[in-house]
């Protein structure tokens, strides 16, 4: 199985910087009182923070500092791959991380579900997340937005386990070990995931702005349609995931360049956005990197084109 999300954990009574910069600070640099980490302080690098990159570039809540998180105890939800990173753990999101009571898949489950499967692997009160992946970071958006909606802000490895790999650090083979269970208890964010009659009822409002994140052909509609009926979401506009991702880098793009993608699309901060994709995965990626930018209406279309495409009562448009 390709592509599933990671987690790392700092213990309770690290301090950590809050996620945006503009909200305040609950832990700072040695000696220092500010929202940015401008040294590579092990304090901040795996909480989830405000801090550099390697490349020295501010990329905000979207890294976990490959040093730290290979001297800290990592809690990670990974690929079932020969290795990974020492001490980490997996996470199935088509078994225990999705609602098995639909045909949908990778729906969002019922939360009494999900607090009793992140307890199960350990996240708790105190615990701090890295969520990591193999193949690609969808899996790991994913996962962040979906304790992002449960009240619990985890962070997301840039360029994950590829990148770990890249950069020469240690692995470990064999099958995850696991945490200590812990008691999980959602304090869930509203508005965080819509459905069908939702987005139906968005289409044509000018306050809402629809966002396929998928590529060229499947939101064109181009050939046969993968989910059903060829096309998109009348309206909608695209701005693909993969081309928020830099593949060179196996990390995510600038800040400056996704703010301009989404710019150029009319996908602005005073909008009402819905992100959807063909399952609600790669759509993650758009609504990570919108959150970043400081975008607070943004919501996901969580059965996306694999239900919006096998309805023939919705419309579909192509082109």
């Amino acid at each position: 199985m390709s592509g599933v999300g990671g987690i790392i954990v700092r213990q309770p009574g690290v301090p950590f910087l809050e996620e945006r910069p503009e909200r305040a600070v609950e832990g700072t640099c040695p000696g220092q009182q500010q929202q940015v980490c401008t040294t590579l302080c092990p304090l901040h690098l795996v909480a989830f923070g405000k801090a550099l990159a390697d490349d020295g570039v501010d990329r905000g809540f979207r890294q976990a500092r490959r040093d730290a998180i290979a001297s800290s105890q990592p809690l990670a939800v990974i690929d079932q791959a020969s290795s990974d990173i020492p001490g980490a753990d997996f996470l199935d999101i088509q078994g225990e991380f999705s609602d098995q009571s639909t045909k949908l898949r990778f729906m969002m489950p019922p939360i009494p579900q999900l607090e009793a499967a992140f307890g199960r692997h350990g996240l708790g009160p105190g615990t701090r997340v890295v969520l990591y992946g193999s193949g690609t970071m969808w899996m790991s958006t994913r996962f962040w937005w979906m304790l992002r909606s449960l009240g619990f802000d985890a962070a997301v490895l840039e360029g994950g386990f590829e990148k770990w790999l890249a950069e020469g650090r240690p692995t470990e083979s064999g099958k995850p070990k696991g945490y200590p269970s812990a008691n999980f208890v959602a304090a869930p964010r509203p508005g965080l995931f819509v459905d069908k009659a939702a987005v139906l009822g968005a289409i044509g409002q000018p306050d809402t702005v629809i966002v396929n994140a998928l590529g060229d052909d499947l939101y064109k509609g181009i050939g046969p349609g993968r989910y059903g009926r060829a096309g998109r979401i009348p309206g909608s506009v695209q701005v693909s995931a993969a081309t928020l991702v830099d593949p060179a880098g196996q990390g995510f793009t600038t800040l400056a360049d996704a703010q301009a993608k989404f710019a150029a699309k009319g996908v602005t901060p005073d909008k009402h956005v819905i992100a959807y994709c063909g399952g609600g995965i790669s759509a993650t990626i758009d609504l990570f990197l919108l959150h970043q930018l400081g975008y607070d209406d943004i919501t996901l279309y969580d059965a996306s084109m694999d239900e919006w495409a096998r309805d023939g009562s919705v419309p579909i448009e192509t082109g």
